[in-house]
């Protein structure tokens, strides 16, 4: 399910009124040191902030994420940057985990966390109180923070207890803003969440209407999710069917004020595609297309909010093209006008991304919004201006890349993939760019057994390098790896190589040598081909 997005500079959290000048009195007091990102976190292990946490009895607030992450730098600007935020996390140890850093991986598999950003609130014994996947303003952080840490309960109990009886607002506000649908099936399968979500969204008192937004959406997106899987059961379908049919008065609810709206601005930006596309099986063609016009509506109302984002505001202009793609199909010609509202979004967005971390949530979006509408010469135009002052050049090359593909281009894609695998820093990102160089050549040139073979060996000496090649994100990285090769044509050379490779799996330990083992059995098993 999901997602999409998003990025930012070196935070300045304390603005200064006056200056220095040497003029002034000697009584004159120093200037305050200006507070980076950097400083904000813990400076320990993640080992020692659990041992902290037990000897001061405060939870851990977790922050993973990379450089890179649009969203991640998104969150840098609209929490991280705020002096609120600054407050907030005194009552916590707050940890940093740069996923590039040497035991990222580890603890990424062991907190069941792969995609970027994630954050976490856990108490000393590592049990979750409150798990957020997206962006999201400070205020909402704030409520969602202080309703963990105040309940300070695992967020199961706490689901429960909403389900059970009588809750005060704070338990609705933890369970909002939590992500326990990126817990996977410890917590819930997709049918089990979608029941549950109907459960819960029954018992939220009427006056908690953003609260109860925010849970329309996570039913919405869940049901359009739900309704895409495989050998569903007649209980599934009956949940789906009730949520159908209950469909006009929850998209109701959603669109009711601009702070609904806002409230659940990532399911009406991000997941407006699938939702529509499912609703259009559910509704009449006239409640349908009341129901575009309202979505439309809502696009328009976020792009004038004063609480949107940069990134909020540019996708909300994204939202007319796939209701018009819908209706219309992609054979159809897009409308002049449309167009140009999506250029001008982009344009919009371009001046008002100041800050390095503005830039880097916004650009790689408004490039893939103009390759949508064809706008190719303008995408390149805008990727390649901002790819002679970013510090994390992989990524726009990546889009530089994928803008290649989309024109037809392989030779094009092909060279900017091969740069970003070049220029990727850090340990996990390098592998992740590394595969996505290799999955390209397999799709582009399936033939080119000479590239695949240096890829795939390049690969694994990465892998094989770190003492987390197998684990967390780079676990997913190598069933990518898994499933392009089981596509090529039978090569006895490859063969080889591969079983040479499996060889060092015997070098790693613990989870990181069974993942590995597994990677290769799952290869060279006697029904493969290879």
């Amino acid at each position: 399910m999901l997602f999409l997005r998003k990025s930012f500079h070196v935070l300045h959290l304390i603005f200064f009124i006056g200056s220095f000048s040497s003029k002034a009195s000697a009584g004159t007091k120093p200037m305050p040191k200006e507070i980076t990102f950097e400083s904000l976190w813990y400076k320990g292990s993640v080992e020692s902030a659990f041992e902290q946490s037990k000897k001061l009895n405060k939870p851990i607030f977790l922050y993973w994420g990379a450089v890179w992450c649009p969203p991640c730098n998104e969150l840098k600007t609209e929490v991280f940057s705020k002096p609120k935020f600054r407050d907030l996390i005194k009552s916590v140890i707050p940890v940093h985990l740069n996923g590039d850093t040497e035991t990222a991986q580890k603890w990424g598999d062991r907190l069941k966390v792969s995609g970027y950003p994630t954050l976490l609130i856990l108490d000393s014994n590592k049990q979750e109180l409150l798990r957020i996947s997206e962006s999201l303003n400070i205020d909402e952080f704030e409520q969602a923070f202080l309703a963990a840490t105040a309940l300070g309960k695992p967020i199961k109990e706490i689901i429960n207890d909403a389900l059970t009886k009588d809750v005060s607002p704070q338990v609705w506000q933890a369970l909002a803003y939590t992500h326990w649908e990126e817990m996977g099936e410890d917590l819930y399968d997709d049918a089990q969440l979608l029941e549950v979500s109907i459960n819960l969204l029954e018992k939220v008192p009427s006056k908690l209407s953003e609260i109860r937004s925010v849970m329309i959406g996570k039913i919405l997106r869940l049901s359009a999710h739900v309704s895409e899987t495989k050998g569903q059961t007649p209980e599934t379908q009956a949940l789906l069917k009730q949520v159908g049919q209950l469909l006009p008065k929850l998209i109701a609810q959603v669109f009711e004020s601009e702070k609904t709206i806002i409230a659940a601005r990532s399911a009406i930006l991000y997941d407006a595609g699938p939702i529509l596309s499912w609703s259009k099986r559910q509704v009449s063609p006239a409640k349908l297309e009341a129901l575009y016009a309202q979505w439309a509506q809502a696009g328009k109302v976020i792009q004038t909010s004063e609480e949107a984002s940069i990134d909020s505001k540019l996708w909300a202009s994204y939202i007319p093209l796939e209701i018009f793609r819908l209706n219309k199909g992609t054979a159809v010609d897009l409308p002049q006008s449309l167009v140009m509202s999506i250029k001008n979004a982009v344009k919009q967005a371009d001046q008002e991304a100041k800050t390095t971390y503005e830039r880097k949530a916004v650009i790689t979006g408004a490039a893939y919004l103009l390759r949508k509408i064809g706008a190719f010469a303008e995408a390149k135009i805008l990727l390649e201006k901002e790819l002679k002052t970013t510090k994390t050049p992989w990524y726009i090359q990546s889009s530089l890349s994928r803008l290649a593909e989309a024109q037809n281009k392989p030779e094009q894609a092909l060279y900017w993939s091969a740069k970003a695998r070049e220029s990727a820093r850090g340990k996990a990102t390098k592998i992740q760019w590394t595969v996505n160089d290799l999955l390209l050549t397999i799709d582009l040139q399936p033939t080119n057994i000479v590239k695949i073979e240096k890829l795939l060996k390049d690969y694994y000496e990465l892998a094989f390098s770190l003492n987390d090649g197998f684990l967390g994100r780079n676990k997913l990285r190598a069933s990518k790896v898994l499933r392009a090769i089981k596509s090529l044509p039978a090569s006895e050379k490859l063969k080889g190589a591969l079983v040479n490779n499996s060889k060092s799996c015997k070098t790693l330990n613990d989870k990181n040598a069974l993942n590995c083992q597994e990677h290769f059995s799952s290869l060279l098993g006697a029904k493969q081909t290879i």
